[in-house]
């Protein structure tokens, strides 16, 4: 995220679960330290962005999951993970999938 607004929207309705932000900004990082459950994850290059027209992350979805781990978030052996991603025009998408 570029601005934390899919993170907030998240956790507005505190989820029993933590969520990891991933953001290329520090700014963003510093400021989901102060929000319910949201665990920052600071990608300084810009590819965590994803474009409207590409829809790749350049990696940012990987990044994530790895941070939760090594957080232990993730169970060893995987387990269920929600990805909440903003493009780089603000739209929103959610995917779920199982981590390994």
């Amino acid at each position: 995220t570029t601005d934390g607004e899919g993170s907030r929207l998240v956790t507005k309705y505190r989820p029993p679960i933590p969520v990891v932000v991933v953001t290329p900004t520090a700014a963003v990082a510093k400021h989901c330290n102060g929000h319910f459950g949201q665990y920052p994850c600071l990608m300084e290059d810009a590819s965590c962005i994803i474009s409207s027209t590409s829809f790749k992350a350049g990696g940012a979805v990987e990044r994530g999951i790895k941070t939760g781990k090594d957080l232990g978030f993730v169970p060893e052996g995987g387990g269920d993970v929600v990805v909440v991603a903003e493009d780089d025009q603000g739209r929103i998408g959610m995917s779920f999938f199982r981590a390994t």
